[in-house]
């Protein structure tokens, strides 16, 4: 009897069937273990090191760094040290032209968990502007130069860039529109202004020009008020700026007090440096204006701090010397008081929830350069405590009865330093350090 094709077929699989029940019932005693889970494919920290870094606090609290690596080009670490110690640690990197560093210059704005970075690529130099989250995901980055910037209510950046103006997409960095602030002025070389600490629909500016005659002399016309939509950067109104007998340059960002604007100048003689504070409202009428005579004054990218709190108008700046001024008027332009600090750089101004000023200045003492923390009273200036912390340019801000104060060492070990201290004492909470390691 011949076999059919079917029957045939059957015989055949049936040693591979057994062979196939065999191995499986041996399986469990020669299984093999993954490579991806073996101890070889972990993810080891790479020995790097770092060179420069900037540090900023956000609004919860935490302490963000952004550090240059030295060893592999184009590359930039973060850190988060949130205010009970955890670390988030990230990575990101932007081509370079042709290699080199990834370079963090300064954090020009943050908004709830997005920093806004100025950064430069070094071999050749090029400006970048970049935009991160807090777990150190680069979000865009856009070959710009950023002189100062400010988020505004829907996301989206204002970025100040020499004589120019311009609005960046928040999501994407695209260019929304750009406004070459020259062309308010018949013959102007160049133009300096300061953004407003807040920005809402109108983007109000004082402007100061540099034009040259016809025969080839500087000279620096009364500054100009103008206001610009901030939807499409067209003007909305202009306004000379009533005359001064020297010329005036702004020096820090005008601070807003209800729906006025508060501006300050300074005003350089042949023989002293007088600060000017005027008070203008929506239009740009002037209020008042207050004088305040024989200031320190250096010329730098940033000679002066001015901020609004619930009960002053505070000022601070500095001159080549270890010396700053400090003083504080109240909201109707009247001197409340005047204090000089042995300080090396313009203090850093914060205001306490209870209408008190916070001081941080560096200062040379016995041990070296430290930066001095002290919560000075509204009414006469006082200080109600001091402390020193053993770091430079620290950034503070109030997380509810809380002071917390960051900074950054980049001397190739980096670390990120947070402290917590209570307001009303100074006392120290906890502190906290993280170290950035390579990914």
């Amino acid at each position: 009897m011949i076999d059919s094709p079917q029957r045939q077929s059957l015989r055949g699989l049936a040693p591979l069937l057994l062979c196939a029940a065999a191995l499986q019932a041996v399986a469990p005693a020669a299984a093999v273990t993954p490579i991806w889970s073996s101890i070889e494919s972990e993810v080891i920290p790479v020995d790097t090191e770092y060179s420069r870094t900037a540090h900023v606090l956000l609004e919860d609290g935490s302490a963000f760094m952004v550090a240059a690596e030295t060893r592999r080009a184009g590359l930039a670490g973060t850190l988060r040290l949130s205010a009970g110690g955890a670390v988030v640690r990230g990575q990101f990197g932007h081509q370079p032209i042709s290699g080199g560093r990834l370079t963090p210059e300064a954090v020009l704005a943050t908004r709830g968990d997005r920093v806004l970075m100025a950064m430069t690529e070094l071999d050749p130099p090029r400006p970048l502007v970049v935009l991160l989250d807090a777990t150190g995901q680069r979000l865009w980055a856009r070959p710009r130069f950023g002189r100062q910037a400010r988020f505004l209510a829907n996301g989206d950046v204002l970025l100040a860039a020499g004589n120019e103006l311009m609005r960046l997409k928040g999501s994407d960095g695209d260019l929304l529109w750009v406004r070459n602030l020259l062309d308010l002025r018949p013959n102007p070389a160049a133009v300096d202004f300061q953004l407003p600490v807040e920005v809402g629909e109108a983007i109000r500016l004082s402007l100061q020009f540099r034009e040259y005659t016809p025969a080839g002399d500087p000279r620096d016309p009364d500054p100009l008020l103008v206001s610009l939509d901030s939807a499409s950067g067209e003007l909305q109104w202009q306004r000379p700026r009533e005359p001064a007998a020297l010329p005036l340059v702004e020096g820090c960002a005008p601070v807003r007090l209800g729906a006025d604007q508060v501006h300050a100048y300074f005003e350089r003689g042949a023989t002293q440096v007088d600060a000017v504070i005027e008070r203008r409202d929506a239009t740009g009428l002037r209020r008042w204006a207050t004088r305040i005579p024989a200031v320190a004054f250096t010329q730098e990218d940033e000679p002066c701090a001015f901020i609004a709190t619930s009960s002053l108008l505070a000022f601070a700046s500095r001159d080549g010397l270890p010396q700053s001024t400090l003083f504080a008027l109240n909201h109707d332009g009247a001197l409340q008081w005047r204090r000089s600090l042995p300080s090396t750089s313009p203090a850093v101004l914060r205001p306490a929830a209870d209408g008190a000023l916070l001081v941080a200045s560096q200062q040379s003492v016995s041990s070296g350069l430290v930066t001095v923390a002290e919560r000075r009273r509204a009414s006469d200036g006082d200080a109600l405590w001091s402390v020193e912390i053993p770091g430079r340019a620290v950034d503070w801000r109030m997380a509810g009865d809380e002071l917390h104060l960051a900074w950054s060492v980049d001397d190739g070990a980096t670390e990120l330093h947070l402290q917590r201290r209570a307001a009303a004492s100074g006392a120290l909470l906890a502190p906290q350090v993280a170290v950035a390691e390579g990914q």
